[in-house]
C-alpha cells in the first residue's frame, strides 16, 4: 500500500484560453497554453494505492476514491508559474466495474500555491508511469553510512554492485543494483529527517517519507501482539525529535538485492528497495533485468500505524520499546 498526496481535478480549473472554465481532464482533452489555477479552499487529499496483477487500485486507507476501482496512470504534465518556475504532475484516472471514469485526481511533484496561475506547457504519456513509480522507492539520502559485514559503515555514495551487504535475517547478501536520483524534496515529496541518537542512530539519518524501520520488542509497548514489526519513517514525525525535511530537492540513492532484506543504516534497521508492481516499470527502464517480483519481508499487515493502541505517538512508544530491550 502506498498513500500518495493529490487534488481533485475538480479543483483546478482553467482561468484563460481555449477550455476557460473547465476543469483538469485526460490528456486527450487537454490543450497546450492553457492556464489552469487551484480553487481558494483546494487541499490535498489522501489516495491510498496497492499493486495488483491487473495493476493498480484503490486502497480503503485513504480519503478518497473506491476500494473496488481500479486506478490508471494517464499522462505527466508540466506546468510554469507566472515566476517562471516549472512544477510536474501526474493525472490518474479512477475506474469503475463498468470501465467508466469515475475520478480524476492530480497528484504534484512540488506545491502548487494558492492565487498562482499555471501555464500548461507538455503532456507526456510516455513517462508518466515510470514517474510515479519512482515515487514508490525507499530510499536513502546520499551521506548515509550502511553497515558493512565488517561492521564498518560506509557512505552509500561509495558502493557499488556486487559489495556485500550485512542483512538482519539473511546474513552477507551481494547488493543487485544502485540506484541514484535527484528529487523534489518539498511539500507533500519531503523526506524524513531522524535527529541523531533519537533511534540509537549515530547521526542523522534522512530517509524516504514511505521507508520502512524494523521494530523489535520484548513487551507489547506498540500493542502490536508481535515481537517483529516495521514502521514508515513518516509516521515518526513529532516535529521535534524527527522533522520534515523540507529542503527543495535532495540526492536519494536504492539499494536493491535479489531479494528483499532488513539492512542497517546509520545503526538502524531499514528496509531495501522492494522489486515489485509498483517499482517495476521504473527499475525494468533503469536496467534491472532478469530478477522475479520480490516477496516482502514482511507483510502489510505488520506495520505499526501512525498511533499505537493506546494513542501514544509511535516515536515515543518506539523508544519505551527499545529502552526495555
Amino acid at each position: 500500500m502506498q498513500c500518495l498526496s493529490v487534488y481533485k481535478a475538480s479543483d483546478f480549473h482553467i482561468v484563460d484560453g481555449v477550455n476557460l472554465g473547465d476543469s483538469l481532464s485526460f490528456a486527450e482533452d487537454l490543450i497546450l497554453d492553457d492556464t489552469y489555477m487551484l480553487a481558494a479552499n483546494a487541499g490535498l487529499h489522501k489516495l491510498s494505492i496497492a499493486p495488483t496483477d491487473a495493476g493498480l487500485r484503490i486502497d480503503v486507507k485513504g480519503n478518497q476514491g473506491d476500494a473496488s476501482n481500479q486506478l490508471f496512470v494517464d499522462c505527466c504534465l508540466t506546468l510554469m508559474s507566472q515566476n517562471g518556475q516549472t512544477v510536474e504532475a501526474i493525472v490518474l484516472v479512477e475506474v469503475n466495474s463498468e470501465n467508466l471514469a469515475v475520478s480524476i485526481y492530480l497528484l504534484p511533484f512540488a506545491p502548487f500555491k494558492a492565487k498562482t496561475k499555471y501555464v500548461l506547457i507538455k503532456i507526456d504519456r510516455e513517462t508518466a508511469e515510470t514517474k510515479l513509480s519512482r515515487l514508490a522507492y525507499v530510499s536513502f539520502a546520499k551521506g548515509t553510512r550502511i553497515t558493512l559485514p565488517t561492521g564498518e559503515m560506509k557512505p552509500i555514495e561509495e558502493l557499488k554492485a556486487g559489495d556485500q551487504l550485512l542483512t538482519r535475517d539473511a546474513g552477507l547478501q551481494k547488493i543487485r543494483w544502485i540506484g541514484h536520483s535527484t528529487m523534489r524534496a518539498t511539500g507533500a515529496q519531503a523526506p524524513v529527517l531522524i535527529k541523531a541518537g533519537v533511534l540509537q542512530n549515530e547521526n542523522d539519518l534522512v530517509l524516504s517519507r514511505d521507508h520502512r524501520l524494523y521494530v523489535y520488542q520484548q513487551d507489547d509497548l506498540l500493542g502490536t501482539v508481535r515481537a517483529e514489526s516495521l514502521v514508515r519513517a513518516q509516521h515518526l514525525v513529532d516535529g521535534k525529535n524527527v522533522i520534515w525535511l523540507d529542503i527543495g530537492y535532495i540526492d536519494y540513492y536504492q539499494l536493491l538485492f535479489d531479494q528483499h532484506h532488513i539492512i542497517y543504516a546509520e545503526g538502524i534497521a531499514a528496509e531495501s528497495l522492494l522489486f515489485d508492481h509498483r517499482t517495476q516499470p521504473s527499475l525494468r527502464n533503469d536496467g534491472v533485468e532478469g530478477l522475479g517480483l520480490h516477496k516482502a519481508i514482511y507483510p502489510a499487515d505488520m506495520e505499526i500505524s501512525a498511533t499505537t493502541q493506546e494513542g501514544n505517538g509511535v516515536l515515543n512508544s518506539i523508544q519505551k520499546a527499545w529502552r526495555c530491550k
